[in-house]
């Protein structure tokens, strides 16, 4: 298979200089003068008639909410959830509160006007979806409001290395030896807009990497969707020996770098730990730094601190934005206040709401 690429190495900068930060960077911007990047338009606000309409739509279709006891072990000690959802987060909300397993009961069918009455039982912990038009109902009932999902974006300041040089605490001394141990691996980049590239992404990197990652609870984009995003953008190979061993989907929107989509070759969890997904991580930082944009979005993960995707984007100093779908959130609410219970609470962001509509509240320190 031959596609355009436009390869490119760098040196092991864990000792660099300003000096040397500023020669790589000519280098580095003089390496790319040859690929465009497209710019894209930001995508405006859809406004808050359009959002109703949306939110109007959903709870058409989702009147009834399905309701599942959920029983099992956590923190040390038995447990009771209730979990009333439309179909989309049952298995996520089972594996993210029973890690070791659980009895799943199904309660039958719940009007999404009674869900909050929910408050009044005797499990341990409640999770029920709720319709952004009724979080009136659930307000001062001793629910939180957790977003379905979180954006997450990386703000670019400078060369990467600078900005890794400048997070602290454990975490951000644990990034700085990953980067470095995945640099003196010999890895190198390439980025390609060639539309035959695409078929060996989708099939041999993505598929296996989110099948293999996330089990059951994958969602999987159509190959149809990804591919009109990469021709929108261009494909970031990192390469070992001039062998693919992962890529991202990029594209750029204004100034902001959009990491659409991660894939590894043949899902390989060897290739994960030797750094591949770090290096993809640095690349597309270090290319947003000399594309002259302001930020990279690194998309969605769930709101939850027990998330290993969320744990591991903080970790890059990352800045959480509460942009789920528009439509709905979990609302979390824990009648029995047990120890257990208290233990999933304290690993949530939640919102609260302000004139019937949530603002977003960080928890998690």
């Amino acid at each position: 298979m031959t596609h355009d690429p436009c390869p490119m190495t760098l040196t092991d900068t864990h000792h660099l200089t300003p000096n040397t930060l500023i020669e790589e960077g000519a280098i580095f911007m003089q390496s790319i003068e040859a690929f465009k990047l497209p710019v894209w338009r930001e995508r405006k606000d859809c406004g808050w008639a359009l959002r109703n309409l949306r939110c109007a739509a959903s709870l058409a279709r989702h009147p009834m909410l399905r309701l599942h006891l959920l029983e099992g072990e956590c923190a040390g000690g038995p447990m009771r959830a209730l979990v009333a959802d439309d179909g989309h987060t049952l298995h996520y909300i089972r594996n993210l509160v029973f890690q070791n397993g659980c009895r799943v009961e199904d309660k039958g069918r719940i009007s999404s006007l009674r869900a909050p009455k929910l408050i009044d039982s005797d499990a341990d912990i409640i999770v029920a979806g709720a319709n952004l038009l009724l979080l009136r109902l659930y307000t001062g009932r001793g629910f939180r409001f957790v977003p379905r999902w979180v954006r997450l974006y990386l703000r670019v300041w400078d060369h990467p290395d600078v900005m890794l040089a400048g997070l602290h605490g454990p975490s951000g001394g644990a990034l700085r030896r990953n980067v470095r141990s995945a640099k003196n691996r010999g890895f190198g980049y390439e980025l390609t807009r060639d539309p035959g590239w695409f078929d060996e992404f989708y099939h041999r990197m993505y598929r296996p990497y989110i099948l293999q990652r996330f089990g059951e609870l994958a969602v999987v984009h159509s190959y149809r969707e990804l591919r009109r995003e990469f021709l929108r953008g261009a494909g970031l190979i990192v390469k070992k020996d001039d062998q693919p061993e992962g890529a991202a989907i990029i594209s750029r929107r204004g100034n902001t770098l959009r990491f659409v989509q991660i894939g590894i070759m043949d899902g390989d969890e060897k290739l994960i730990k030797e750094g591949v997904g770090t290096m993809l991580y640095y690349y597309a930082t270090l290319l947003a730094y000399s594309q002259g944009c302001t930020r990279v979005d690194f998309g969605h993960s769930r709101a939850f601190a027990s998330d290993g995707v969320l744990r591991y984007k903080l970790k890059w100093g990352m800045d959480v934005l509460d942009d789920d779908d528009d439509v709905g959130v979990f609302a979390i609410s824990a009648p029995g206040i047990t120890r257990q219970a208290q233990q999933f609470l304290s690993s949530v962001y939640h919102r609260e709401t302000w004139d019937g509509r949530p603002s977003f509240q960080k928890v998690l320190g």
